[in-house]
């Protein structure tokens, strides 16, 4: 199994505003400022975790079959259920009870955790917008995925003024968007015009938070295929196709007050503007 040294490694978290063109230092800067104001726990980043754990207590079974979270999701509650328990380990597990307690108990406990997200954004759709429930829920319950975390990115650079952010699914060119696997981040083209799936050479470029990276969308691609194959569920012949959106519409009152209530988020310059060369 292999972890991502991006979710372990602090020295991807260290920030380097001098090595970059501007719009990718500034487009870091936003990823820092999402991670520092909105501190919380994701469930996928865990999931290379949460696999190893289940790998190394269940003993009958090699890897679960879990290419998503939901799947890893699905194996565990159908293991605590006992539907996929074998008899011989039904018996071994009468002769260490506690410690087959102990471990149902861990098990129930990673199984709450990756269903709390989703019960948090079924529970705050009623009369909210997107972006309204995605800060309830990291700033009240500090829970958040990829989704989630594209979406403050989103936010975050219509604050500043680029009105064509966007979020963006990224998934397998065999499967569909909508289909379990795809991974959320938020991507813009620098000259203004909108993205439209389609990359604009050294003009687009791909925000992940949930990471902790931004850069030219070609780099961003060729970062998730080299190293992160837990996150994609891909390999070297696969290509990444994606599927863009807008999640966050905020007026010009909404500007305001969003500006007043996170000032920590307004990219502040003395020699350029957000996003510029110069």
């Amino acid at each position: 199994m292999k972890i991502l040294n991006s979710f372990y490694n602090k020295k991807h978290e260290a920030l380097s505003f001098t090595s970059r063109v501007a719009p990718v230092r500034d487009a870091q800067w936003v990823c820092h400022a999402i991670n520092t104001t909105f501190p919380h726990f994701s469930s996928t980043k865990f999931k290379p975790m949460f696999e190893h754990y289940v790998q190394k207590s269940i003993s009958c079974y090699n890897t679960p079959a879990s290419e998503s979270i939901e799947g890893l999701n699905c194996f565990i509650n159908n293991y605590i259920k006992g539907i996929n328990v074998s008899i011989p380990e039904k018996i071994k597990n009468l002769f260490y009870h506690s410690k087959y307690k102990n471990k149902i108990k861990i098990l129930s406990a990673i199984k709450r955790n990756i269903d709390e997200i989703g019960l948090l954004r079924k529970k705050n759709s009623e009369g909210k917008s997107q972006l309204e429930k995605t800060l309830d829920m990291v700033c009240l319950k500090r829970r958040a995925n990829c989704q989630e975390n594209a979406m403050l990115a989103e936010f975050v650079l219509k604050l500043n003024g680029i009105k064509n952010a966007q979020t963006c699914n990224l998934f397998k060119k065999q499967v569909l968007p909508h289909e379990s696997g795809f991974h959320s981040v938020c991507v813009f083209n620098l000259d203004g015009s909108p993205f439209n799936e389609k990359i604009i050479n050294n003009k687009t470029i791909i925000i992940d938070p949930w990471i902790g990276k931004a850069d030219f969308a070609n780099n961003m691609l060729n970062y998730y295929k080299n190293n992160c194959e837990n996150l994609l569920v891909i390999d070297g012949k696969n290509k990444i196709k994606s599927f863009s959106f807008d999640r966050v519409f905020l007026s010009d009152a909404d500007i305001e007050k969003y500006k007043t209530k996170f000032p920590q988020l307004i990219f502040r310059s003395n020699g350029r503007k957000f996003m510029q060369k110069s």
